[in-house]
């Protein structure tokens, strides 16, 4: 999957952080290390995955600066 930009160094290291939950080590997120993209493998319930994936962005991304241009 495709992050909209290239996330910053704190994101990816909440991101990083949030992927080893327990509720998240089904999934087996990694996020690519010079793109802003990360992969994951379907636990096979694809709908929980995505649920999932939305809710550890979202908790990644708070009280991270957003950037303009």
């Amino acid at each position: 999957m495709w992050l909209s930009d290239q996330p910053s160094p704190e994101f990816r290291r909440r991101f990083l952080n949030r992927a080893q939950t327990n509720e998240a080590k089904p999934v087996r997120l990694s996020l690519d290390k010079n793109a802003a993209a990360f992969v994951f493998v379907t636990s096979g319930d694809l709908k929980a995955d995505l649920l999932t994936i939305d809710l550890l962005l979202k908790e990644a991304s708070e009280g991270v600066p957003k950037q303009s241009f």
